[in-house]
C-alpha cells in the first residue's frame, strides 16, 4: 500500500481538493456572519458567489496538474496552466470588490477573454498577427478596468456605454480629481499602463514562449499594484486599522509564494517540450521520504492560494462595525 501511495502521491495532487474543501466551508461560514452584519448596513458587501469559484478553480487546478503527471505532454500542460491563469485572474477580481461592489459587468470577462486567447493560440499559432490581437486586447481592456476603478470609482457601464458616454465620463474624472486619494488612484492608473504597454511590446516582438506565462505576468503584476494602491488607502489616506490576523496571513503567503516561486524556476523537474518519457528523466531525487522538489511546489502551492483565498475572504474584517456607505474609497 506504501508503494501504491509513493507511486500515485504526485498525481493525485489532493493538497488542491483538501485546501479547496476547506476553503469553501470557510466561505459558507463567513457569508452567514456577513450576512446578518450588512442587514444592518455595516461592513464591507461582497458577493460570496465568486469566493465559491476560487474554491470550484483551485479543485480544478489540482485536477488539471494531476492530468498532467499521468501524461505529461503539451496538452495537459495547457490545460494545467489554462486554470492557474483563471484562478489568479479571479484573485483579482475578488480583491477589486473589496472595495468596489458593483464590478459584476466583469465578472465572466476574465474567463471568456483566457479561453479566446487559447482558442487563437490553437488555431492560428503564436505569430505577429496572433500576439498583436493579444496584446492590444490587453491594452484596451487594461484602460477600461482602469478608467472605471482608478478615475471614476466605480464600475457602473459596459465599454460601449463607456464611449457613449464619454462627455460625462471626463466630467466625472474631472470632479473625482478634487478627492484626497486621487492622486493615488492617478498614480496607480498610470504605472499600470506603462507596465501594460511595456508588456505588450514584448509580446508583439516574440519575447514569450506562449501567452500562458504573459497573461501570468500581467494578472501578477496588476494584483501587486492595486494590493499597494488598496493598502495606501487604507492605511495612508483612510487611516483605518490592519487586523494582526491579517498581517500573519498576508506574511505568510508572500513568504510561501516566494518559495514556491523559487522552487518551480530553480529546479524545474519537467519539459512540456519533449516527450513524456524524456520528461520523466529530468526527474530529480527525493527530498523527504517519496516527495520530491516537484511534489514540494505542489505543497507549497496550494497552501499559498489557500492563504491567498483566506487573505482575500478576510481582508477587511476590521470594517465589520462601519456602516457600509462609509467604507468604500
Amino acid at each position: 500500500p506504501w508503494q501504491l501511495w509513493q507511486d500515485q502521491s504526485s498525481g493525485i495532487n489532493a493538497e488542491y481538493g483538501a485546501t479547496a474543501l476547506c476553503f469553501y466551508l470557510l466561505v459558507v461560514q463567513k457569508s452567514k456572519i456577513m450576512k446578518a452584519v450588512n442587514l444592518s448596513g455595516r461592513g464591507v458587501s461582497h458577493d460570496y458567489g465568486l469566493f465559491t469559484a476560487l474554491a470550484v478553480i483551485t479543485f480544478l487546478v489540482g485536477l488539471s496538474s494531476s492530468m498532467y503527471h499521468v501524461c505529461a505532454n503539451q496538452t495537459t500542460s495547457r490545460v494545467d496552466m489554462f486554470f492557474i491563469e483563471i484562478l489568479l485572474a479571479y484573485f483579482s477580481l475578488c480583491l477589486y470588490q473589496a472595495r468596489n461592489p458593483n464590478i459584476t459587468s466583469i465578472l465572466f470577462a476574465p474567463a471568456i477573454l483566457i479561453t479566446v486567447m487559447t482558442a487563437c493560440e490553437q488555431v492560428f499559432g503564436l505569430g505577429r498577427l496572433t500576439w498583436l490581437v493579444i496584446a492590444v486586447t490587453h491594452v484596451l481592456c487594461t484602460l477600461f478596468v482602469g478608467i472605471q476603478l482608478f478615475l471614476i470609482g466605480r464600475f457602473t457601464m459596459s465599454p460601449w456605454q463607456l464611449w457613449q458616454d464619454r462627455d460625462r465620463v471626463c466630467r466625472e474624472i474631472k470632479e473625482s480629481s478634487k478627492k484626497p486619494a486621487h492622486k493615488w488612484r492617478g498614480g496607480t492608473f498610470g504605472i499600470g499602463m506603462l507596465c501594460t504597454i511595456i508588456l505588450a511590446i514584448t509580446g508583439v516582438k516574440g519575447m514569450w514562449r506562449d501567452h500562458s506565462m504573459y497573461n501570468v505576468v500581467a494578472i501578477v503584476i496588476d494584483i501587486s499594484l492595486y494590493l499597494a494602491y488598496y493598502f495606501i488607502n487604507k492605511l495612508a489616506i483612510r487611516k483605518e486599522k490592519v487586523m494582526r490576523s491579517t498581517v500573519v496571513v498576508l506574511t505568510s503567503a508572500a513568504i510561501l509564494w516566494l518559495l514556491s516561486s523559487m522552487i518551480f524556476l530553480f529546479t524545474r523537474s519537467i519539459d512540456t517540450s519533449v516527450s513524456p518519457a524524456e520528461s520523466r528523466a529530468l526527474n530529480r531525487e527525493c527530498l523527504l521520504g517519496p516527495i520530491d522538489s516537484h511534489d514540494m511546489w505542489h505543497c507549497l502551492s496550494a497552501l499559498s492560494m489557500f492563504l491567498t483565498e483566506i487573505l482575500l475572504l478576510n481582508l477587511d474584517d476590521d470594517q465589520m462595525e462601519v456602516k457600509t456607505v462609509e467604507i468604500y474609497f
